[in-house]
């Protein structure tokens, strides 16, 4: 059993309680979000990343990713706003996108630890878009948001949150196509096309 352990301690990096605390904290993280990709309410979708992203957020910052965690807190932030406006029944306005927007450029600013420090604030990009879409292109902006996540955990060697956004884009793309592509309802241009 110990060399199992040491061959997964060593591989993964987990050689202290920060380490061993963002790993597990990204595969909480990756629990909350396949759950999350799998709702067609957008207000159910929001209340579990709001949960998802103070799990990677915390991953993060005990990695010491201060980029990746201010992003995720102010990301969380940001769903907590727009879903009062679910939970209301109002859309959320478009313009909310530009204090958000100016804030996420700012963290990517102050916390620059390298080029790689670009990749949070285009994910929140992502993300800020992904709330105005359709559950459909929802899904299309997350894969583009758990794509650059993941290239973001690789350069930082985060095998907690590599393993999260792995996992997590595999499922959003299968969600994608047992949702999206197989269910989605016949169009005129479908139906032309089957009559020829």
């Amino acid at each position: 059993m110990q060399i199992v352990w040491d061959f997964f301690r060593n591989t993964l990096g987990l050689h202290d309680a920060d380490s061993i605390t963002a790993f597990v904290l990204g595969i909480v993280c990756l629990v909350v979000a396949i759950v999350a990709a799998q709702f067609k309410d957008m207000r159910k979708v929001l209340a579990f990343e709001l949960f998802s992203n103070l799990a990677i957020a915390l991953n993060f910052l005990f990695h010491g990713a201060m980029t990746g965690f201010l992003s995720c807190g102010l990301a969380s932030v940001h769903i907590i706003f727009n879903y009062f406006y679910q939970r209301k029944g109002i859309p959320v306005p478009r313009w909310s996108l530009i204090p958000f927007f100016a804030a996420y450029l700012a963290i990517a600013i102050l916390t620059w630890e390298a080029w790689y420090s670009i990749l949070p604030f285009l994910c929140t990009i992502l993300f800020g878009l992904a709330i105005f879409s359709s559950s459909t292109r929802y899904r299309v902006y997350m894969s583009g948001n758990s794509g650059l996540w993941l290239l973001y955990s690789i350069l930082l060697a985060d095998w907690g949150a590599v393993i999260n956004y792995t996992v997590l884009l595999g499922m959003l793309l299968v969600t994608m196509v047992r949702i999206d592509l197989l269910h989605r309802p016949e169009t005129a241009a479908d139906a032309a096309e089957s009559n020829k």
